[in-house]
Order: structure tokens, then sequence, then C-alpha cells
């Protein structure tokens, strides 16, 4: 079980309960990621937040650009979820492969997440700072929880708000 247990806007984390543990996720600060990311110049990819099974079949231009606007609304309001705990987006990308990168920490580890061809989020690490799978993997249902349940928290952080 994932639950939500605070957001700091300020500080631009997440704390949740996961299962029995309560962890947070933090975005890098941005004074600390240029000088991270000198020391850390080659990421590799460990996962994906897929937001398609695959293209329809039979692939035909209509089809194919029913499906791309079915995905770019989804990584888009991923996205908009994901700026709304964490702030903007760190890095800006190349628009032909991702509009932009967030650098969030977790258990000592640095994610990059982009927005690969706008189909699914990618998730990276630095090839010389390697997490252990089972921490990827409870960051990648942390993010899936985010993206896919956190909406009426969300709401009501903003109904407060006003």
């Amino acid at each position: 079980m994932i639950e939500i247990l605070d957001s700091e806007v300020r500080d631009l984390s997440v704390t949740l309960r996961l299962g029995e543990n309560m962890v947070t996720v933090t975005r890098m600060p941005d004074d600390e990621l240029g000088h991270y990311l000198r020391d850390h110049d080659s990421w590799e990819g460990k996962d994906r937040i897929e937001f398609v099974g695959g293209p329809p079949e039979p692939k035909t231009d209509e089809k194919e650009i029913t499906n791309r606007k079915s995905l770019f609304k989804k990584v888009g309001i991923a996205y908009y979820i994901l700026t709304w705990f964490f702030g903007l987006p760190q890095e800006r990308g190349d628009y032909y492969k991702f509009t932009g990168k967030f650098y969030l920490k977790y258990k000592g580890h640095v994610f990059a997440l982009d927005d690969w061809h706008a189909d699914s989020i990618g998730i990276s690490t630095p090839d010389d700072d390697v997490p252990a799978k089972e921490d990827l993997d409870e960051f990648k249902r942390i993010l899936e929880y985010l993206i896919n349940e956190s909406l009426d928290y969300l709401c009501t952080e903003i109904l407060n708000a006003m």
C-alpha cells in the first residue's frame, strides 16, 4: 500500500507511506545538480513507465495519429502531476526525443526522468551509482502511484490553499 503523508511545495518533496515504512522523494536541489552531473556523466536507462501496450493493429496513419494523441495526453498529465510535486523539469530536452528531465532523489540515489518520445517516462541512473533492484522497483511504484492515484490529494491541497 502507498499513501501520501505530506507534500512540501517549498522543499519540492513528497513523503509517503510505503507498506510499513515512511519514505521521501525529493527534487535534486538545483544548486547541487550541476556539480552532480559533472561528476556523473554517463547515465543508463533502467526502466520505464509505459502508457501503451503497443501500436494498434492494423497500423494505419489514422490509427497511429489517434494513438499518438492519446499518448500525448497521458504523458502530459503525468508530467503536469510531477510538476505539482517537484517543480518544473530541470533540464530542457531535445523536442524530438524528450521535453525535459526531472532529477529526483530517493534512498540516496539520483534518478533522471524523461518523457521519451512522449510514449513513456524513462527512468535513468548514473552508471557509477546503480541502485538495488528493490530500490528501483519501489521508486517506480511510487511514481506510478503519484501519476495514477494522486489527483484526489492534489485537488484537496489546491482547494485548501484557496
